[in-house]
């Protein structure tokens, strides 16, 4: 079986965050808070942490969950 839906992002809100210990990256690092609202097969809400790391690499990916209950993911992308 497969549910399919769209979801809408209701709220998103940049938030200050500063993890101890701290995390190095090449980057900024952005946190935000996300509400999500899914409609069609799959309906629903979602509040989330949402991370961002800003750089010049552009893409999609996706995170798939088999049967077996491994957990897959994925990126297509291009860096520059």
């Amino acid at each position: 079986m497969r549910a399919t839906g769209t979801f809408s992002v209701q709220d998103f809100t940049p938030t200050e965050l500063a993890p101890t210990p701290g995390t190095p990256t090449a980057v900024p690092v952005g946190v935000a808070t996300m509400a999500k609202q899914f409609e069609g097969e799959v309906t629903g809400r979602a509040a989330t942490l949402f991370t961002a790391a800003y750089d010049a690499e552009t893409g999609s990916g996706g995170i798939e969950i088999e049967a077996g209950g491994t957990h897959r993911i994925w990126f297509d992308y291009e860096i520059g």
